[in-house]
């Protein structure tokens, strides 16, 4: 199994430009999640559902709302159409739907992990806004389909600790602009399943592109804990090329 983080890059990522050593740059890497979750963690505003109503929550102009551990079945009602930031981990939402989203158009950042989402469904409507989102700790048995679906900002995107087994062509091909991608703690190489397919992580093909205008914007990838092999992950599987995963690597701090 992984125990590594596995770094993907385009232009031989920054790390060469920034001055980083090969050990360096895991963990330079890695504050990517740590800052974007430092950087979420200012001006929440808890809401308590059994004192507010329901137009005094779509009426708050406080753009971070945290609906955290509230025992939610459904995507709370009265949400304020200006809202940035949504935090609705701990919960038990069953499903997501890009319809819940249409209704928040300025939402940037959601986080549902830990709920019980099995099924995500983005719909036609394109996604503009959304630009961060956490899934981990849920019960995706696979990946969110990107058929007919666009999020044209999304740039952070975590699946870990769903029952994946399974990454097929075009998996992520909906998010253009995806950057940091966590399939950590998922079922990938687990005995039959299909782990990761060709093209994975390629973006859609038109007739005459070339395999580099087709290449993914990822610049990491995490599949620690997972039970894929290194001949599995390597270039030719529609991802740029893996760098080499340096053993004596800093370890993340939390």
């Amino acid at each position: 199994m992984f125990s590594l983080r596995l770094m993907l890059s385009l232009l031989a990522w920054e790390a060469a430009a920034a001055g980083l050593t090969n050990r360096a740059a895991p963990a330079a890497l890695g504050n990517i999640t740590t800052l974007f979750l430092l950087g979420q963690q200012d001006h929440w505003e808890d809401v308590n559902l059994s004192s507010v109503s329901c137009e005094e929550l779509r009426n708050s102009t406080r753009p971070n709302l945290r609906l955290r551990n509230k025992s939610l079945e459904a995507w709370p009602a009265c949400l304020p159409a200006g809202v940035e930031a949504l935090d609705l981990s701990a919960n038990l939402l069953p499903v997501l739907t890009g319809r819940e989203l249409v209704n928040v158009p300025k939402l940037r950042t959601l986080s549902l992990k830990h709920n019980r989402i099995g099924e995500v469904v983005w719909g036609t409507e394109a996604l503009d806004s959304l630009q961060y989102l956490d899934l981990s700790a849920n019960n995706l048995s696979s990946v969110p389909s990107c058929h007919s679906a666009y999020l044209p900002k999304l740039k952070w995107l975590s699946l870990a600790g769903n029952p994946l087994s399974e990454l097929p062509p075009l998996a992520f091909s909906c998010y253009p602009q995806l950057q940091f991608l966590n399939l950590s703690m998922t079922l990938l190489g687990q005995g039959s399943g299909g782990g990761i397919r060709p093209l994975a992580f390629a973006m859609d093909m038109l007739q005459g592109d070339t395999p580099r205008r087709a290449r993914s914007a990822l610049d990491v990838l995490d599949l620690s804990g997972t039970f894929l092999e290194n001949a599995e992950v390597g270039p030719g599987r529609g991802q740029p090329s893996v760098a080499p995963p340096c053993e004596d690597a800093p370890a993340e701090e939390p």
